[in-house]
Parts: structure tokens; sequence; C-alpha cells
């Protein structure tokens, strides 16, 4: 699917050699179990198997293989995306690079000028808070791909959240209409789909509300995209607790702070 295509998931083939390796070497643990610490003094090696962002296929594909290899697992949701009431960075990005892609180097140049985006992509660094940023590996490129197109494709890989917009006018100029897409295509999870996961034994997660870096916000609005987030989960599914997955990484937010929150 284009809105994923150009962050490599895996197929469903490889997604069970996967499971099936896993299981073969591991003991597969619920979120409860990990919660109360009861492999912590058990022996052997266990697992617990997590995903992040909330996409459809969770529900639609994901799931009915681990339950076909009993399996429990997390799946951990972005607030704004469900129902499709938004558009995840991420998936425009790809939505885009799916376009330039078969678009010719010179309107995609065009492009560039008329939305100023030179400079932003000139100043393009490999490292962001300590972490790499993705990189032209990850997306699904295919062979015998202009160079020119390579820095506008680095950047819609790379682009904040400050830059949906500029992301939204970049598709628009390429003929992408995201939210006619969103509605024919439904990429998210809807509320049905996640009471349909937890009546199934799955555990919902909390993956913030707009999945920014936290690290980057103020102090105030990183609470609300941790407290918000698992307060809608919480209303959504009844779990008395909820888990919570920090969109991109953890590194540089106070554990004390997270403690109090807590």
């Amino acid at each position: 699917l284009p809105h994923i295509k150009h962050y490599r998931p895996l197929t469903s083939a490889e997604f069970i050699e996967d499971i099936i390796y896993l299981r073969n070497n591991f003991a597969f643990i619920s979120y409860e179990e990990l919660e109360a610490g009861s492999a912590r003094h058990a022996p052997g090696h266990f697992v617990i198997i997590t995903f992040d962002d909330g996409f459809a296929q969770c529900a639609d594909v994901i799931a009915p293989i681990l339950l076909r290899y009993q399996i429990n697992g997390v799946f951990f949701v972005i607030t704004d995306l469900i129902d499709n009431a938004a558009t995840f960075r991420e998936s425009i990005a790809s939505l885009c690079i799916h376009k330039v892609l078969s678009s010719s180097p010179e309107r995609i140049e065009e492009i560039v000028r008329a939305l100023n985006l030179q400079p932003r992509i000139d100043s393009l660094v490999e490292t962001a808070h300590g972490v790499t940023k993705p990189s032209l590996e990850m997306a699904d490129l295919g062979t015998g791909m202009d160079a020119r197109k390579s820095p506008v494709i680095h950047w819609l890989l790379t682009a904040t959240e400050s830059e949906k917009g500029l992301l939204n006018e970049f598709g628009a100029r390429l003929g992408i209409k995201v939210e006619e897409y969103v509605k024919e295509v439904r990429p998210y999870l809807t509320s049905p789909q996640i009471r349909g996961l937890r009546s199934s034994g799955f555990t919902i997660g909390a993956h913030s509300c707009s999945h920014q870096l936290l690290q980057g916000l103020t102090q105030r609005e990183a609470e609300r995209e941790i407290v918000e987030s698992c307060r809608i989960r919480r209303d959504l599914t009844g779990q008395l607790t909820v888990p919570f997955a920090l969109p991109f990484f953890g590194g540089g937010i106070r554990t004390k702070w997270l403690a109090d929150l807590r």
C-alpha cells in the first residue's frame, strides 16, 4: 500500500517466519504477566511482542496470525488517528515518495523551488538528539532511480511535525488528495476494531496523541500527549491500566517526571 510501502513493512510470510522463530526460542508472555513481574522469577527466556502506531493491518492481518499461533501482544495506538480522523505524517511522506518516484526530476525540482524547500533540504543532518535519523535505505526505492530525487526523498523521510503543512502542500502539488485517500483506504484502526482486538485478549496501549518527539515539547504539552492518550484508550477499552510507548525513543526524558506523572 502506498501509505506504508516506503517504510518497508514486513510481508505476512516474513512476519510468520519471525513468529515461528520467536516461538521456538522464547516463551511469549502477556502485558499483564510483564506488569506483574511473573516472568522475572521463572526460568527460561521470555518475549513480548508489540506494535506501534495503529494501522488497520493490526486488526485484519496481524491479529489473525497471532491468534492462529496463540500469541498475545500489545498494540500501541496513536490517539489522533483513531477512526481515521487525521493523517499520520509518515503516511503523507510515503504517499509523496510513491509519487516522486513516478514523476520527472524536473517536476520535482520545480516544486522544490516553488515551496522554497532547498534551504531545508540543504540543512539536513544525519542525527537528531543523538539518534540516527531514517536514511534512504529505509525507503523501498526500487532500482534505477534518478539521483536528483534522493535529497527530496531524504527530506520526506525526516520531515518533522511542524512541517506537516508543507508535506501536505508538497503532496497536493503532486496531485495527491490525502483526505480522499484516507476516506477511501481507511488506513488506521477504528474504534470497533480496537474494541475487537481487546475482546480477543490483546492489550491496547497508548502511543501519544499526535506522535511528536516529546523531548521537543514543553512539559505541559508532553504531559497532555501522555495522559490524554491513555485516558482515551482507557475509556475506549475499559482497561484499568494502559501501557504507554514513547514516540520515537525515551532518551532525555527525566524518569522522575515520568514516575510522578504515572
